[in-house]
């Protein structure tokens, strides 16, 4: 697809870190110009009390760092599920050095107490997350978040929130989130992506719904991010 980077962030896991890893192994087998492509592990965490957030994993510190903060998360719930708070990451702001943080935040969210966060770590600055999935209202969404950016200063940058490799992945989707919420199929109603759009989009595609400079910031994340499972 042209890619120069993927990052994989299971919620609150690792669990395809290891998979991706093995596979980009195979990948430079076959092709070796793969060697040059950058596979970033990270994770999403849903706070109880705030926005959804992508933690990335700039060097083996900060690898170490999620793992503490996903292993804290874990802890604090029954099995099987998870619970953090935004007292908890500030509590133990530490974890979140060496990562990159982007936040996923809708235009009426209170950015307060993530820029109070952000200037305590030692980090780069928290970004703000705009995915574009061409739904009916993509330009005001953009438009939002554009001015929430302005107001909070928290950078753009483009993500995908993909769920599937192709389009014709959607069935197959659709049916684990039903086996999820365990709710037949028929009923999940808007639980289920509106559409086909959360897939590896080709380049091309993804320069039709993003403005160039969203894009460009993803570059710049990228180059951050170092660590390998090697």
């Amino acid at each position: 697809l042209g890619y120069s980077a993927l990052a994989i962030t299971d919620e609150y896991s690792f669990a395809g870190s290891a998979r991706a890893h093995l596979a980009l192994r195979e990948a430079i087998e076959r092709y070796p110009a793969a060697r040059d492509f950058r596979l970033i592990h990270g994770t999403e965490i849903r706070l109880e009390d705030g926005p959804t957030l992508i933690l990335l994993a700039k060097t083996r510190a900060g690898y170490g760092n999620l793992s503490q903060l996903v292993t804290l998360a874990r802890r604090q719930a029954r099995k099987g599920s998870y619970r953090l708070t935004l007292a908890d990451l500030e509590r133990h702001r530490h974890w979140l050095s060496d990562t990159i943080v982007i936040a996923k935040m809708g235009s009426e969210s209170n950015f307060e107490p993530l820029a109070r966060l952000a200037g305590k770590i030692d980090s780069d600055p928290i970004f703000l997350a705009c995915e574009l999935t061409r739904g009916a209202d993509d330009a005001a969404r953009l438009a939002a978040l554009r001015e929430l950016s302005a107001r909070s200063g928290m950078p753009l940058v483009a993500t995908g929130n993909v769920h599937m490799h192709v389009r014709r992945r959607k069935k197959l989707q659709d049916t684990l989130t039903a086996i999820r919420l365990r709710t037949p199929l028929e009923r999940c109603g808007t639980q289920l992506a509106p559409n086909a759009e959360r897939y590896l989009r080709p380049l091309y595609r993804l320069a039709r719904i993003y403005p160039p400079e969203l894009l460009a910031q993803t570059l710049s994340i990228a180059s951050r991010c170092n660590f390998s499972l090697d």
